[in-house]
């Protein structure tokens, strides 16, 4: 409700790995990481030119990177293992830039 409240669409798929995500999405990950065991929340995920993969978790101050810039403090992308459905979110806008 909440992305289509914003005028987007989207489209819940299955969650079959991060070589088939693409584009834009809203993603169910656990928090294990956080000493919530068998708990799960959402994050946002998308493609990004330079970094592979970018993660915004509403918990944490700081982004996760698949791919790091080394003078930069990011979290680690491995704390991030996605399951069950995830929302595709329709783009309307570029999210970001290629990096030079």
């Amino acid at each position: 409700m909440a992305i289509s409240s914003v005028g987007l669409l989207s489209e819940a798929k299955r969650w079959k790995g991060w070589h088939q995500f693409h584009g834009l999405g809203v993603l169910k990950v656990r928090d294990d990481w956080r000493g919530a065991h068998k708990k799960w929340h959402w994050v946002v995920a998308f493609r990004h030119p330079t970094l592979d993969l970018a993660i915004f978790d509403p918990h944490m101050a700081i982004p996760a990177f698949k791919q790091l810039l080394l003078d930069d403090t990011y979290l680690p992308f491995s704390m991030y293992e996605p399951k069950g459905e995830w929302f595709q979110v329709e783009q309307r806008i570029p999210l970001c830039t290629s990096m030079r």
